[in-house]
Formats: C-alpha cells, structure tokens, sequence
C-alpha cells in the first residue's frame, strides 16, 4: 500500500512538473474567447436563464388538466331508529374525473360515478341497485379573469423575466470580457516594465563598468564607484519588484481563465490601431444594442402586464356556469350502463354568480401600486437613455485622448532617448557628471515604458467605448448563441 501510494506521488509531481514547463501564448482574441469557455463565474452565471425557464413551465402547469380516481369499499352493520334506514349495508364506489382551465379561463370537469348499494330497508325499491353518472360541468368567468390575455398573464411576465435574465447574462459576460481585457493589458504592462527594469539594470551596470575604467585610469575619483554600484543595487531591488508584479498580473489573469496555477502565460503583444467613430452612429448603436437598455425596456412590458393584470382584478366576479349529466339506474351493473349510453336519465344545470367586494381596497391598491411602477419603469427607461448618450459621449472623448498620449509620448521617448544618448557621449568625454547620466537613463527607460502604457491604455478606451456602445461580442467575433451554448 505505501509503495503504490509513492507511486501516485511521484506521477503527480512529474506531471505538474511537466505541464508547469508549458507556456500558453495568447492574443487578446484568445484570451477573451478562453474566457468565455472557461470562467467560472460565467458558468455559474448560465444558470440563471435556466431556472427562469423552469418559471415559465411553472405557470403554465396552471393549464394542465388533471385526473383524479376515487375508489372505496365500506360495509355498516348497526341497529338502526327508523324502518328506513338499513341496519346492515354494504357499498361499492368508484370515481374518475378529468379537471382543468382552458386559456380563456374556462374551467371544466367531466366526472363519471359508478355506485353500487345494498341494504335491509323495506323501502329500497331497487335493491341491489347500480348507480352510474356521467355528468360535464363547465364554468367561465366574464368580467373578472375573462380572456386569454389575463389568464395568460404570469406566464406572459416569467418569459419577460427570462429574456431579463439572458439580458443580465449578456450583460455579465459583457463585464467578464472588459475584467479579462484589463488584465490582459496589466500584464502586458508588468511586462513591459519587467523588461523597462531588466534594461535599466543593464544600463546601470554598463556605467558602473565605465565608472570602473574611469577610476582605474584616474579620470574620477574613487568616491564615485559607491554611487554607481548604489544605483545598480537600486535597480536590481526594482527589478524583483517588477518580477513579484508580473506574477501577481499572470494569477489574477489566471482566476480569470480558470486554468491551473502552475500554467505559465505569455500575452502576445497587441498592436495599435487607430479607429475613427462618428458619435451619432454610436449613440444609435448604443440604444437599440444596449443590454442594460434591452432590460430596461423588458422591465417596461412586465410591469404593463401586470397594470393591466390588477386593474382587470377590480371588476366584479361574473361567471356563468353550466352541467349536464346522464345517469342510469338498475339491479344489474349491464343494465345501469345500458341506461347511461341510451341517455334515459338526463339533467342539466344553468347559472350565474355574481361576487363584489363593498370597498375593494385589496384590488385597488394592487392596481395604483402596478401604475406608479409602470410609471417608474418609463422614466427609468428615459433615465438610462440620457445616460448613455453621456456615457458615450465620455467615452469617444477619453479614447481621442488616448489616442494624442500615444504620439505626444512617442515624441517624449525620442525626446529623451537622444538626450540619454549625448549625455552618455559627454560623460565618456569627461563632459558630464554620473548623476547626469544616471538620471537621464531613468528618465528615458520611464518615457519608453510610459509609451507603451499610452498604447494600453488606449486599448482600454477602446474596449470601455464598445461596451458602451454594445458592440463588444461584434468586436472580438462572439455570437451570444455561443454565450448561452456552454449552458
């Protein structure tokens, strides 16, 4: 048994040493759809759509017609007080019937009832006797709960609550993939300044070789050699800080795929291109694309149902009812059903009721209480448009202005890179100090580093104006049947 349990701990090792060699390569295309199959939080999302379709199928079993038998045998035997009633008795019963409501509102019954009896009174005329009856009873309401409309009504606000929850699903993923964006470009970024780091340690060291040669041939004095290797030592504690930053970027962009922590990841590099918009377009897009909007709307339509639902609840109680049955009767079970199918035994019933409450504060207060939401649905809904319109407006503003960071800081690096690049000239030449040349290399390896977050950051303008807009599935090539497939 300890043999075979090192066995499995020795495979165990060897595999998660084998599979923590790979390394995932990914652009941001893939990192989004990876997302999208993977996430956890998406999967647990999907559910909600289903159970809101469970809902629907909830409210129309209101419809569904039901059987119902009853069977039962008894037997009495005791001293009786009249000479009408027997002292000894025994009866047979069975009972089946099919209930239901129609769509209309229309209720029914058809029921069948065979009886068979015998007993020791005198004034049993028929003894045994079998009973059978067969008798169809339909009643439909014409005031209060009439037509397909309002009786169709709960079934009519599960389905708006299940669009509403495919809504917020869209809605989520729609976040999930601003999430997975973000922290594809964080680390991009940890590892651009990674990389900033690892040159600016180069740098420092190339001049504290030189630092080196210029004392050893008395061009400086000794005293210099400590602040060189000062600033070396500097940046080589920024450059683990860098490495524990890149790590902290790759798990967060982990937990977000949901793939094993041992799994290294490397971002393929994501170019920039320049996109020109027209805010008009957008802002139309956005109000007809929108999922927030979509759900808005949906809310809406539910709470006109349900005004339409209470102020129908108002009205008086009115149904008109209805029965007819065939019965036959005999000393013989044949006879009894030969009777019933011969339609010898007839009887029917017609009729109203009529139900009003005096006051009817109950119905009232649902209905005004169904208005002033439906009333607060309208302007939430002209609410949220005007939001958008800002929004968007916000939005296409930061992404030009991502867009001017990027030349202004292309201009800043070349800027600084010829000024580190003659600084360094001069101090081989005796021209310019250490500090000089220390700090220009500074300023140079942040304005590279800071030109490669302008680019990042206007990915993330990008992506934050196309949720705005409600383009973003269109964008990274996302059908929301795939969104709702993985369920």
């Amino acid at each position: 048994m300890k043999r075979l349990l090192w066995i499995c701990i020795m495979l165990f090792l060897t595999f998660t040493t084998l599979t923590a060699g790979e390394v995932i390569r990914l652009s941001l295309k893939e990192v989004v759809r990876m997302a999208i199959e993977k996430n956890l939080g998406l999967k647990i999302s999907r559910y909600e759509p289903m159970k809101a379709e469970q809902e629907i199928l909830k409210n129309k079993g209101a419809f569904d017609p039901t059987v119902n038998l009853f069977l039962s045998r008894a037997y009495d035997r005791s001293q009786s007080p009249t000479i009408v009633a027997s002292s000894e008795q025994s009866s047979l019963e069975a009972v089946l019937s099919l209930e239901g409501k129609l769509f209309t509102g229309t209720q029914y019954s058809l029921r069948w009832n065979y009886q068979k009896f015998r007993g020791d009174s005198a004034f049993l005329t028929i003894n045994p006797y079998h009973l059978t009856e067969l008798t169809l009873s339909v009643s439909q309401p014409l005031l209060k709960g009439a037509g397909k409309e309002i009786q169709k009504s709960m079934i009519y606000i599960s389905e708006k609550d299940r669009d509403i929850s495919e809504e917020r699903l869209r809605r989520y993923t729609e976040e999930l993939i601003v999430k997975v964006v973000k922290a594809y470009l964080a680390l991009s970024l940890a590892e651009e300044t990674y990389r900033a780091a690892e040159l600016s340690l180069r740098l420092g060291e190339n001049i504290l070789k030189e630092v080196k040669a210029k004392i050893e041939t008395g061009l400086l004095p000794s005293v210099e050699i400590y602040k060189a290797e000062a600033e070396v030592a500097k940046r080589e504690t920024v450059l683990l800080e860098a490495k524990n930053r890149l790590k902290d970027a790759e798990d967060h962009l982990r937990v977000l795929l949901n793939i094993p922590w041992y799994q290294e990841i490397k971002v393929l590099p994501e170019e920039y291109k320049r996109r020109d918009f027209m805010l008009d377009e957008l802002i139309d897009k956005a109000l007809t694309r929108r999922g927030d909007i979509k759900e808005a709307e949906l809310q809406l339509q539910k709470a006109e149902v349900l005004e339409r639902y209470y102020k129908n609840q108002i009205l008086p109680d009115l149904e008109v009812f209805a029965s007819y049955g065939l019965s036959g009767l005999s000393s013989s079970n044949s006879d009894a059903f030969d009777r019933l199918s011969e339609g010898g035994d007839k009887n029917w019933t017609v009729g109203i009721t009529f139900q009003i409450p005096l006051f009817n504060r109950t119905s009232k207060a649902a209905f005004h209480r169904a208005r002033y939401e439906r009333l607060q649905a309208e302007d939430r809904l002209r609410e949220l448009k005007k939001k958008v319109v800002f929004e968007i407006r916000k939005r296409l503003r930061a992404l030009r202005l991502a867009e001017k960071e990027i030349e202004s800081r292309r201009k800043i690096r070349i800027a600084y890179q010829k000024r580190y690049e003659a600084e360094e000239g001069r101090f081989r030449e005796g021209l310019a100090t250490l500090n000089d040349v220390l700090r220009y290399q500074e300023e140079y390896v942040e304005a590279l580093l800071q030109e490669k977050k302008a680019v990042f950051d206007y990915i993330a303008a990008f992506v934050e104006l196309k949720r705005a807009e409600g383009g973003l599935f269109e964008e990274f090539g996302i059908d929301l049947g795939e969104v709702y497939a993985q369920r």
